[in-house]
């Protein structure tokens, strides 16, 4: 049985976990929508660099054979998949 420190540090791990898989939501939206080649460039490079920190975390969730907190990736993901629509039809309501 895992100690509370352990606990603790596999709940982190969860919620940077969650919280990677929002990020990496919206830069997929921000990346459609960017407009400038430059901005798209630096999307994509960032989406590469949030994918990286989900294997990352992932491997240290395993380490700890913990797994990621599917409700809180779901919400997470829920979350980012209404800002990246909102952001859509902004943009393109506007073409900024």
């Amino acid at each position: 049985m895992p100690s509370d420190l352990e606990k603790e540090l596999i709940d982190a791990l969860a919620d940077a976990h969650a919280m990677e898989k929002q990020s990496l939501t919206t830069l997929d939206a921000a990346v459609k929508v960017a407009g400038d080649p430059q901005l798209k460039a630096l999307y994509e490079g960032h989406v590469a660099e949030t994918k990286r920190h989900i294997e990352l975390i992932e491997a240290r969730l395993e380490a700890h054979e913990a797994s990621r907190s599917i409700l809180k990736d779901l919400g997470g993901r829920v979350s980012a998949l209404a800002l990246g629509t909102a952001g859509v039809l902004w943009f393109g309501a506007y073409n900024v």
